[in-house]
């Protein structure tokens, strides 16, 4: 009676509409839209500024019933800006809907009216829901057909035992909480009519309720903690299953045989597990649904025949590459590839071992292929020039492989279509094709480093708008850098280092203000450090070590405030230390080494906030053009423990350090660099620092390596100094310093060498023994001063003896050479005896 009823009043209401018109949705409707409008921006949110006017059916993210005019879904994605959400249970209560998304909006507490018990797709995913909010409501949904709960802070869904009312769920996304097989089982099990289940990224460890769902099409179980060889039988038994993905397990022994059962498998993910043994092929062959296939990144061994794969007519993904001890064989036998690829990933196999390891020649027939990985797969001969022009590719990785020969240069006009060309730490040589830029107008990600390139760099580079990432490093490129390559306002990161460049490091009029990496080190640029550097505004890494460069280093580098490496050693720069360099907030190393630096310490280092507080760097890449190419990778040199190293990854957001090595710097050593207590590394030896080993030092809880040696430094070594957890290179090295070594901790463990250099310095290592304590100085102070009493009283003997012998010697050569002066003296002699004897 009650759906009779209702479609009288569909109709009636739809032949009223058609009469007297409709304008737009309820009122009350449009009243309680507004109501969550005001919600979502509480208290300062400007989201959804577009819901204006009196038809709600038209605003975004609301979906009215065609007949009725009744909102039916509400889609409301990422709206809330900033706080947590607890939306009003009435304010969805006045609508009839089948359809409610508040994804990303971080809800923190749901009370489900019962106004929505109607409604058949609820998706609450990526807010911050725990159990205890979503327990109260779940199970009056009984309508309920797709939910979607990821990225949440579930933990335990043992309340569901025995609830009945989701048992019509279709669709069920649980992934990334932090669910566990307890908080599963065995409520899961009765979720008999689930087609598609989401519970990748938890906790999870095994999969015995799989069996019990036979209707399951779709699986995602990637990124938990699944382990054993059984687990794939599981999943044999499901006739229907389409998608399986376990991918970032803990999968060992080998590929069960049972799989090729799954002839409708379309998608299979077996990925960084620990399968192993060899690839069977009869599993593969059998599989003859298969589109997307991936086994990268396991342990398997042996052959295999990329002709297994021939009779996949419907393949287009497939993915073998990590596989190290994995050969791969696509020249032999002969075959004729029924597949059309999208994307081929062999890296890191041994490709072709047994045919002349060269490039699989079957690519040349793959007309829709858009990415290709061959990287580091012992690959040798040249790089065929059909692989670069002419081809639907969008990104290419040969890198790390044994090609050699010539760069490929194009036939006529021949256009490339890459978009991610990645051919570094091969052999290939020659020059680079004049007109390549002209060509590759799409690339975003070029890299030909650690070749053996001659000639010029291009300046067609520079009509390449779409270009990011350019690394020509370590070739043999000479010539100077064209200045349509640095006009290229796309650039984000530029990398030219050792090569044979010369001239100025920048072109006069450069222009990148997207660039944050320039890495042109191991060169032979002259002159300055070029001021169109402030055209780059967003520069966080600059490296220009182990050039020819002079002059001072500019006042305005402290302008480019996002500075977090600067690297200016082993040139001829001269004059002072800018205290400007105090602006750079976000600096994490500093290389000054090996200049004609001279002046004093700024005092102001302790300005420098990252050097003061725990902040890691960051790197932002442009988000626009092809900034999905933009995966680099950035490293920078530093020498710290007297090696220097490649700091890259976490090491490199980091390090924090300080190199003034090898320069003329005078003065004290500022008491503020006590402040430094993020630094890692401190090096300011060979310089001509005198004073004394500051005490703030102390301080430098997370310091590992501090060098002050071949300096004119005195005093103590501060006791306290031994109390650094984490000091594990030090050295004191000739310097005039004096007192007693500290023999405690990390101090038992550095050698004599440390403090070699020091003639009064004492201590177990050095063979002058003294106590622990102030005793031991102060004895050392009274020593020491006792030494410049006998050393003064020396002196003043000295002194007059010599005063005496050089009067007495006087008068006698006056006597003996001067006749005049003889003559007067006896006289005056005679007159004083006559005198005396005279009564």
């Amino acid at each position: 009676m009650n759906d009779i009823l209702k479609v009288l009043f569909v109709v009636g209401f739809s032949w009223s509409c058609f009469l007297h018109g409709c304008q737009g949705c309820f009122h009350q409707e449009r009243l309680a839209l507004l109501e969550i409008k005001r919600s979502i921006n509480h208290p300062n949110g400007s989201a959804l500024s577009n819901w204006v006017g009196e038809d709600c059916c038209g605003w975004d993210g609301i979906v009215c019933d065609d007949l009725s005019s009744r909102v039916v879904s509400i889609v409301l994605d990422q709206k809330r800006e900033s706080g947590d959400w607890y939306p009003n249970v009435t304010m969805f209560a006045q609508f009839e809907l089948i359809e409610l998304s508040l994804n990303g909006n971080q809800i923190k507490g749901w009370v489900m009216p019962e106004g929505l018990r109607n409604v058949k797709s609820l998706s609450l995913s990526d807010n911050r829901l725990n159990d205890a909010a979503i327990a109260p409501w779940i199970n009056n949904l009984t309508s309920l057909l797709f939910l979607y709960l990821s990225e949440n802070e579930l933990r335990d869904l043992s309340y569901l035992e025995g609830f009945h009312g989701i048992q019509n769920l279709q669709v069920l996304n649980l992934s990334s909480n932090g669910l566990t097989d307890d908080s599963l089982t065995p409520w899961i099990f009765n979720l008999t009519s689930v087609t598609e289940l989401g519970l990748s990224q938890n906790q999870l460890r095994t999969v015995p309720w799989v069996y019990n769902l036979t209707l399951l099409a779709s699986v995602h179980l990637s990124n938990n903690q699944l382990a054993g060889p059984s687990i794939l039988e599981g999943f044999c038994e499901l006739k229907w299953l389409h998608n399986l993905d376990l991918q970032g397990n803990l999968l060992n022994g080998a590929i069960h045989p049972c799989l090729g059962k799954l002839q409708s498998l379309k998608y299979l993910n077996l990925s960084s597990n620990y399968l192993e043994g060899n690839i069977p092929p009869l599993v593969f062959m059998n599989l003859t649904s298969i589109e997307i296939l991936n086994l990268s990144i396991n342990q398997f061994v042996g052959v295999i025949s990329f002709s297994i794969f021939a009779n996949l007519s419907k393949l287009t993904t497939l993915g073998l590459s990590r596989n190290y001890q994995l050969e791969v064989e696509t020249e032999s036998p002969s075959w004729v590839p029924n597949f059309q690829l999208s994307y081929l990933y062999l890296g890191s196999c041994m490709l072709n071992k047994h045919s002349g390891q060269n490039i699989p020649s079957f690519i040349s027939t793959q007309n829709t292929l858009q990415h290709v990985d061959l990287s580091n797969s012992s690959l040798v001969g040249s790089v065929p020039s059909w692989l670069i022009y002419n081809t639907s590719l969008n990104a290419l990785r040969l890198h790390r492989n044994n090609l050699s020969g010539l760069f490929p240069q194009p036939h006529l006009n021949e256009i490339s279509n890459l978009r991610f060309l990645h051919v570094g730490n091969n052999q290939i040589n020659g020059s680079l094709p004049v007109r390549f830029g002209t060509l590759s107008p799409y690339l975003g990600y070029l890299n030909i480093s650690g070749n053996a390139l001659q000639g010029c760099i291009p300046s067609s580079f520079g009509e390449i708008i779409t270009l990011g990432v350019l690394d020509l490093s370590y070739n043999k490129l000479s010539g100077e850098i064209p200045p349509a390559l640095t006009s290229n306002t796309s650039l984000v990161i530029l990398i030219l280092a050792d090569n044979l460049l010369k001239g100025n490091m920048l072109p006069k009029f450069s222009n990148m203000p997207r660039l944050i990496a320039l890495d042109l080190h191991d060169n032979s640029f002259t002159g300055e450090i070029t001021r169109s550097l402030l055209n780059s505004p967003s520069l966080q890494f600059f490296n220009v070590r182990k050039n020819l460069m002079e002059g001072e280093i500019p006042s305005w580098l402290g302008d480019l405030s996002k500075l977090a490496s600067l690297l200016l050693s082993g040139n001829f720069f001269k004059g002072s230390l800018p205290s400007q360099l105090c602006q750079l907030q976000t600096l994490h190393t500093l290389d000054l080494s090996n200049n004609s630096l001279s002046g004093s310490i700024p005092p102001c280092f302790n300005n420098i906030t990252s050097w003061r507080e725990r902040s890691p760097v960051t790197f932002v890449m442009p988000k626009e053009g092809n900034s999905t190419f933009y995966r680099a990778t950035i490293s920078f040199p530093f020498t710290t423990k007297g090696v220097e190293y490649y700091y890259v990854g976490i090491p490199f957001y980091l390090m924090t350090g300080v190199d003034l090595s090898m320069n003329q710097i005078s003065g004290t050593i500022p008491y503020e660099m006590g402040d430094l207590m993020e630094l890692v590394s401190l090096n300011l030896s060979n310089n001509l620092l005198t004073g004394p080993f500051p005490d703030s030092f102390q301080n430098l809880e997370n310091l590992e390596s501090l060098d002050l040696s071949h300096n004119k430094l005195d005093g103590n070594i501060p006791l306290r100094l031994s109390q650094l957890p984490n000091l594990a290179s030090f050295s004191v090295a000739y310097n005039n310093l004096s007192g007693c070594i500290p023999w405690e901790r990390q101090f038992t463990t550095f050698e004599v060498g440390s403090f070699t250099g020091n003639p009064y310095l004492r201590g177990q290592l050095l063979g002058r023994n003294c106590s622990d304590g102030a005793l031991s100085d102060a004895n050392d102070e009274q020593g020491d001063g006792e030494l410049r009493i006998i050393e003064c009283e020396l002196a003043y003997y000295i002194f007059v003896a010599v005063s005496f012998l050089v009067g007495f010697m006087g008068v006698i050569a006056s006597l003996v050479f001067v006749e005049n002066w003889r003559t007067k003296c006896f006289h005056f002699v005679d007159k004083w005896m006559l005198k005396s004897r005279t009564p």
